[in-house]
């Protein structure tokens, strides 16, 4: 298999176990793509359906419209969507319940490692649960506008029965005591959890939110222990911020707090917690938050997006990176295949002589053969250059093996936990990958700090990071060695310790960024590149990667016309004593 097939296969492979439905289109509308969750979905198999004409299949889509469309994705153009308002069942298929899945699809053109041939990804997002949440969304929506109509309604009654007589002042009474039942079934219908609790940190509100989020009715938790209730989070982050929240009498702020879903999966939630105080004294804590689910998996789909979109953009340079020691590595090989058969042959001469000596016959005959196939072969060639071949193949084996073990700290498996990493040694790795992506046009220096601690990190999506400050810089220094054939411009990557941080510089000799864009820079899907150069997506993940998940900052310095510096600062020791502790041992 070559290497660009392989490249190709395993691009599949990943596709085929997405949790969302995949498959691709040839221009002749053949499928040859169907991954496990679209079997799932359907019950087609993808031998079933690979090969055969989609519009066959599903000839709802055999239409000018949906044709027109494709076709445009097969002569390269940009990506199209399919919105699950307009085209609910591309393909159509049932949930468990028989009811219809809501899709929200994607089409794309990409060309297959090794095929000239552009053909069309779609990606199908089961949006089923979304739509259904944004119609009760609507519903309660509704139901809160009419409730507050009618708490109006009773104000302005208040407000008429306070100008009537003094006899009216118990049916007045009567009215507050509804209005405020009202007001408390109002405070149910908030679309966010709202947990309260007292200074001993017994349950005293629990809404319906939180009855659905956690699967714990309200009459079974009211008046028990917080801790008591079931709920299976991350207690010693929840104890934290409300012991935090009540010493600082302040609102703390808590992220991605992992919970246990009434289905078993895990979960997220968000989590503001806030003081409730009277006559100036703290009297409770209240915990006010949203399932923030839905919000991490379309991150996390964004980031495998912008993920795949660089290990595609990478695959050919890579390829071409480990091509070239390979070609002298071959041809030193086929070298040392022809010169060791003419030393063999010379060899065997050797042992007629020797043989005949030990007779004690001296064949002068033979020994002019055997000095004839010696001046033949250019024995003193073969001298001096075998050893040069062998060290030439040994540093393109090493070489490749650079590469290989380059990328493979490059694809750093995904971890739950923060792990201690080589933050030099990260950033080594991905300089090797991109070196095809800048190599051309720039020069790439490092000043890294040799006494560089190891950082608590995310390392896969700390070496996704830099890889987009690094093809960043390429492109920016691209547009500037354009206008100059033959000159280079300069990347610069330097690592220091500065005060319990660890800071990574990132310089380019580029085009600068221009005053009016520099607040739009980490926006999602801002881009100033052409396209199939940049979706827009690089900088907002990784300002998402630095500062939300490691706690880290994200800012550049620019002059327009001289070039970039992107700045990234990690907290060498993110944890506690404690907590560091059970990272370590994690």
């Amino acid at each position: 298999m070559t290497w660009n097939k392989c490249i190709a296969s395993r691009t599949y492979d990943i596709l085929q176990y997405f949790p969302v439905g995949v498959f691709v289109l040839r221009r002749d509308y053949t499928v040859i793509f169907w991954n496990n969750c679209l079997e799932e979905w359907t019950g087609i198999t993808s031998d079933e359906i690979s090969g055969t004409n989609l519009f066959e299949r599903f000839s709802h889509l055999d239409t000018p419209m949906y044709k027109g469309r494709l076709q445009d994705i097969f002569d390269g153009g940009p990506p199209i969507v399919f919105s699950s308002q307009l085209h609910k069942n591309i393909i159509p298929c049932q949930l468990p319940d028989g009811q219809p899945r809501i899709q929200h699809s994607t089409v794309i053109s990409i060309s297959p490692a090794g095929e000239d041939e552009l053909v069309a990804l779609f990606v199908l997002e089961d949006v089923t649960e979304i739509v259904k949440q944004i119609q009760d969304y609507r519903s309660l929506r509704d139901k809160f506008t009419e409730e507050i109509k009618m708490r109006e309604w009773a104000e302005k009654a208040l407000c008429e029965a306070q100008a009537e007589l003094e006899e009216q002042v118990e049916q007045r009474t009567k009215e507050l005591s509804r209005l405020h039942k009202e007001n408390k079934r109002l405070l149910e219908t908030i679309t966010s959890i709202l947990i309260s609790i007292d200074n001993e940190n017994r349950v005293t509100q629990w809404n319906k939110i939180a009855e659905s989020t956690f699967n714990i009715s309200r009459a079974n938790v009211m008046g028990q222990s917080l801790h008591e209730c079931g709920i299976q989070w991350q207690w010693d982050k929840i104890d934290a911020g409300i012991k935090e929240c009540r010493s600082q009498r302040q609102s703390v702020r808590l992220d991605d707090i992992r919970f246990t879903r009434p289905n078993g999966s895990d979960g997220f939630v968000g989590l503001t917690v806030t003081p409730i105080e009277n006559d100036m004294e703290q009297d409770g804590v209240l915990l006010f938050g949203a399932d923030i689910t839905g919000r991490k998996t379309l991150e996390m789909h964004l980031s495998q997006a912008q993920k795949l979109e660089a290990i595609g953009q990478l695959a050919s340079g890579i390829a071409h990176e480990i091509n070239t020691p390979i070609q002298y590595v071959r041809d030193n090989t086929r070298f040392l295949e022809d010169s060791t058969g003419d030393i063999l042959n010379i060899l065997g001469e050797y042992d007629k002589i020797l043989k005949d000596v030990g007779k004690g016959i001296i064949d002068k005959d033979q020994i002019l053969k055997t000095k004839q196939a010696i001046e033949e072969i250019d024995i003193d060639y073969l001298t001096e250059e075998i050893p040069n071949a062998i060290h030439q193949s040994l540093e393109g084996i090493e070489r490749i093996a650079g590469i290989v073990g380059a990328m493979k700290n490059f694809t750093h498996p995904e971890t739950r936990e923060k792990i201690p990493v080589d933050i030099n040694k990260a950033i080594e790795s991905t300089v090797t990958v991109t070196r095809n992506e800048w190599k051309y046009v720039a020069v790439l220096d490092t000043d890294f700090d040799p006494d560089l601690p190891l950082v608590f990190c995310f390392p896969n999506k700390f070496n996704q990071v830099i890889l987009n400050l690094i093809i960043n810089a390429a492109h920016a220094i691209e547009d500037v060695v354009k206008k100059e054939p033959g000159s280079k411009g300069t990347i610069t990557i330097a690592t220091r310790k500065n005060n319990g941080w660890v800071e990574i510089r990132i310089s380019d000799t580029g085009t600068g960024i221009p005053e009016e864009i520099r607040p739009k820079i980490f926006d999602l899907f801002f881009t100033t590149k052409e396209i199939g150069k940049g979706s827009g997506q690089g900088l907002a993940i990784s300002r998402t990667i630095i500062v939300d998940k490691h706690g880290g900052e994200l800012n550049f310095e620019t002059e327009t016309g001289k070039g970039s510096t992107f700045i990234i600062r990690l907290p060498v020791n993110p944890f506690s004593k404690n907590e560091k502790t059970e990272a370590i041992k994690k």
